[in-house]
């Protein structure tokens, strides 16, 4: 039970983690224009609304109400009755904060005042369905984005800006010239209507001081293997490894010299402007003499050692002053030429060698499939744990009553499917310790500690799960075997499939030829799939419960793929490694060990 709350744990922050980048993108999409200092009254305008959503949600459908009550503690004296209080009054009041909220975003001077200031409570009875409604479209719209990202080996990177009045059109100018230096070209076509239409939704509904935050426009820059989205707030770069280091060291060269900031505090942005009003005068016919030069340097840095603020601006202006330096020596306009390169290179002269080049573009083949397989795995993870709550919730789902009256009249042979059944019980777990000893033998050892781990975490967290959600089999008893009375998951399924699998993904890397390796997959797909039927013939479970050993089967296969894969941790005995690494780097000269060339 441990290992299975472990597990969702990790689950639990790897999706944590996902939907806070794409929210985070979403607020940046909606309110561009948002002073950092005024952001928390943002957070809460958001908060408020998904709040109210769940109130609303709980109103309407009582299992949720009843889900939040029996999760949360609470002292003996608050009962159902008081719980309804809470929700009716939730619901009555989240939307007037919600709409005070909005009206404390955009600064002072940029406020209603009067009547109309009376008006913005009022106004979130109807910003809170809005917003509530357009964050769980973007959040899923960005998470989309990733996964797509993901597949092509890309991640995102975001650079945080504050752009000034009338500065959007030559920042996508800028941007699309530094792309280009960096061995990067791009077209700037404008967003897809995905990312413009909620936003206009919003401010089609929310009043003026709203409408003052949203993006005139949105203009993205794709090229082969790069995507940049330009937002008022903030600039994503999307990328391979390579594309989003070169991106990001081109974006920031180049924002010195345009109108956009990338620090917040009144005290960074003298120093930054600083820097631009000195990378103006360099960039001038004249130039920029040595003393003068130094005059300027020295009275930045002076500035850069009496600053108070946030150590990420901070390194941020020491950053930006370190380049200023570097082109104003390499003789070049500053922001104007790609680091590591001079001034007159033609775009060739900065592209990466073949390796780099392969890995920025065309990946290899296990590249794309390591990701997928994670995201795959993941994704597998996250709906059994949704199914989870759902049949804890006690969540009626329409399709299982008829599909199991269906496979009720295929027991004509009883003897047949309960010969099925039992093949997926007990000759498992001889195979699973035939791998295990066999995987030792071949001193795989890190894989053989892979799989009785996985086994041992899938055994355990089924009858975990069972305990947990407490559903009794359609029989209304067990199947014979002590103690196994609840049926959700169904083990049989969750367990063959993740032995017999591993077996299917053994096969599939041998060197055997390739009709053997399909037709071992085809056989274990129709022994799942039979003992499925089976388990349904003889009324022992509900088609949910093979649904949750399926996804929860293809979560662990997609990760014990992944960890296994070429490569990967658990791909070779970490003895053998060690020894091939040592004598190795022990016959190799010292010139080609600090070289980095690979053991």
């Amino acid at each position: 039970m441990t290992m299975l709350l472990s597990g969702f744990g990790l689950v639990g922050r790897f999706a944590g983690d996902l939907l806070t980048s794409a929210l985070s993108w979403a607020s940046s999409l909606l309110f561009g224009r948002v002073p950092r200092s005024h952001q928390i009254f943002l957070v809460l305008m958001m908060a408020g609304s998904f709040l109210w959503l769940i109130v609303v949600l709980s109103l309407i459908i009582p299992g949720i109400a009843s889900w939040i009550y029996d999760a949360t503690p609470h002292p003996p004296f608050i009962d159902h009755v008081w719980l309804a209080t809470f929700l009716v009054g939730a619901a009555i009041l989240l939307p007037p904060a919600v709409g005070i909220a909005g009206y404390l975003v955009p600064a002072e001077g940029e406020r209603p005042g009067g009547a109309a200031a009376l008006i913005e409570p009022l106004r979130g009875y109807v910003l809170a369905p809005v917003i509530a409604g357009i964050m769980i479209f973007l959040a899923g719209v960005g998470v989309v984005r990733k996964i797509r990202s993901a597949r092509h080996g890309w991640k995102d990177v975001h650079v945080p800006i504050v752009m000034e009045a009338g500065g959007y059109d030559q920042l996508v100018d800028t941007l699309g010239d530094a792309l280009a230096s960096a061995g990067l070209p791009t077209t700037a076509a404008a967003a897809p209507w995905v990312l413009t239409l909620p936003a206009r939704i919003l401010t089609a509904v929310a009043g003026s001081n709203v409408r003052k935050l949203r993006p005139d426009r949105l203009i993205e820059l794709s090229g082969q293997d790069i995507r940049v989205g330009v937002y008022p707030s903030d600039i994503a770069i999307s990328s391979t490894p390579r594309g989003r280091i070169r991106a990001r060291i081109a974006v920031l060269s180049r924002l010195t010299a345009t109108t956009s900031r990338l620090t917040t505090s009144a005290e960074a942005q003298e120093v930054e402007d600083l820097l631009k009003q000195l990378a103006t005068t360099a960039a001038t016919p004249k130039g920029l003499g040595l003393r003068e030069g130094r005059g300027a340097f020295s009275d930045i840095d002076t500035r850069l050692l009496a600053l108070e603020v946030p150590a990420e601006e901070w390194d941020l202006l020491y950053g930006l002053r370190l380049g200023l330096d570097r082109d104003i020596l390499a003789g070049s306009p500053p922001g104007t030429v790609f680091p590591g390169s001079v001034e007159g290179d033609a775009p060739a002269a900065v592209t990466a060698p073949a390796a780099e080049t392969q890995d920025g573009g065309e990946r290899p083949p296990s590249g794309r499939w390591g990701l997928s397989l994670r995201w795959l795995g993941t994704a597998s993870l996250l709906a059994f744990a949704a199914l989870t709550v759902a049949i804890g919730s006690h969540v009626v789902f329409p399709f299982d009553a008829p599909l199991l009256a269906a496979a009720r009249t295929l027991n004509g042979v009883p003897g047949f499917w309960e010969f099925i059944s039992q093949t997926a019980n007990f000759p498992l777990i001889a195979i699973a310790i035939g791998l295990i000893l066999w995987l030792i033998r071949a001193k795989r050892y890190r894989e053989a500690v892979l799989v009785a781990l996985m086994l041992a975490a899938v055994t355990a967290g089924s009858e975990g799960v069972k305990q947990l959600t407490g559903r009794v089999r359609p029989s209304g008893s067990g199947d014979g075997i002590p103690g196994v009375v609840y049926s959700y998951p169904s083990g049989h399924v969750l367990e063959a499939m993740t032995i017999l699998g591993m077996l299917v993904v053994r096969m599939w890397r041998s060197a055997h030829r390739l009709w053997l390796r399909l037709g071992f997959a085809v056989l274990v797909a129709i022994e799942v799939v039979l003992v499925g039927i089976g388990r349904l013939a003889l009324n022992e479970h509900f088609p949910t419960d093979l649904l949750a050993g399926f996804l929860g089967s293809l979560g662990v296969l997609c990760w014990y793929a992944w960890l296994t894969r070429p490569g990967g941790w658990a791909d070779r005995p970490a003895a053998v490694a060690g020894r091939r690494a040592d004598a190795s780097a022990n016959s190799r000269p010292a010139t080609s060990r600090q070289k980095g060339a690979p053991a």
